[in-house]
């Protein structure tokens, strides 16, 4: 049995109005299943693999959390550089703990500088 041209047509839409939905989905998926193996590289002191877990989340689904994330291991790893250039992008958003981190990039900023 075949489906009448409209049913058929119908169908087809659906199909691809869902798409776009699913894709999002696993891209969420893929993008909290990083995250978390990212964290819990840097739980094992793996900094390296912990970051670049923590980035590819990031760049599936960019979030200002994860770049918190990012800089915080970067100055536990103690790569203050990086740990100021990540608080920094963090700071472009309207992230409610501004002054606690403000207060990390300028203590950050003078270790950097002796």
């Amino acid at each position: 049995m075949t489906l009448p041209r409209t049913a058929r047509l119908a169908f087809i839409a659906a199909a691809f109005a869902v798409w776009p939905i699913s894709t999002h989905a696993d891209q969420r998926t893929d993008a909290r299943r990083r995250f978390r193996s990212g964290m819990d590289a840097i739980a094992r002191n793996d900094f390296a693999g912990g970051i670049a877990e923590l980035q590819q989340a990031y760049e599936i689904k960019p979030h200002p959390n994860v770049l918190y994330n990012i800089a915080k291991a970067y100055e536990d790893w103690g790569k203050t550089d990086l740990a100021i250039a990540w608080y920094t992008r963090y700071l472009e958003f309207d992230v409610p703990d501004r002054g606690r981190v403000e207060e990390a990039l300028t203590r950050l900023r003078k270790q950097l500088a002796q």
